[in-house]
């Protein structure tokens, strides 16, 4: 997530980012000028400090991925860690310290608020909350797995089966020809053959 700040004010206070407890895959980005009111942020140190709304969590952080600000933008990228994802919600301040001068020079920008999403333990809550949709999963798996496949091969069509099943297309591998089995008359139709003289199939045997 990419936050533009303008002077030292967030476009927004709150947002949403990631999925509580990742680890390391999430990432802030933030720009703002590099010239503030005459200071030279980039001559100076940046932080990021955070802290929890029940002040369970603190951090001040100065491990921030400075990018050149040859457009006069200064970028900084925080790679999200366990420590700061595993909180449900953390206020966030960027400070710039600059140790050069008597004393500790500091620019901060406005406080925003950071948010994560909750995870939902699939095994767990969903199993317990909503078993109906995992029988429901269970049993088309079952079904696709038992069902019968679309196409069945043989040497000759005399190695069909007796009664066939619809919606499967029947290969005889040595005349080359495909039938589809008819469930009302209980015979095989040809539906592409080489021979045209073979119209359809008895499942009793012999030819039509």
């Amino acid at each position: 997530m990419i936050i533009k700040f303008t002077g030292n004010e967030p476009p927004a206070r709150y947002y949403r980012v990631g999925v509580q407890g990742d680890n390391g895959t999430g990432c802030l980005v933030f720009e703002l000028a590099a010239e503030q009111g005459g200071v030279s942020l980039a001559e100076y140190k940046p932080f990021l400090k955070m802290q929890t709304p029940d002040l369970s969590f603190a951090d001040k952080d100065g491990n921030l991925e400075i990018t050149p600000d040859g457009d006069g933008v200064l970028r900084l990228r925080y790679a999200l860690t366990r420590a700061v994802t595993r909180n449900r919600s953390v206020d966030m301040q960027l400070q710039f310290e600059d140790y050069s001068a008597p004393g500790v020079a500091v620019w901060q920008t406005a406080v925003f608020n950071v948010s994560f999403a909750p995870t939902l333990p699939a095994e767990g809550t969903v199993a317990d909350n909503n078993p109906t949709i995992l029988q429901d999963h269970e049993k088309r798996i079952h079904t696709l797995e038992t069902a019968p496949a679309p196409v069945f091969e043989a040497q000759s069509r005399f190695g069909f089966p007796a009664v066939g099943a619809a919606g499967i297309v029947y290969i005889d591998r040595d005349a080359n020809a495909t039938y589809r089995f008819d469930i009302d008359t209980g015979v095989y139709y040809v539906i592409g053959s080489d021979y045209n003289d073979i119209k359809t199939i008895n499942a009793n045997g012999g030819t039509d």
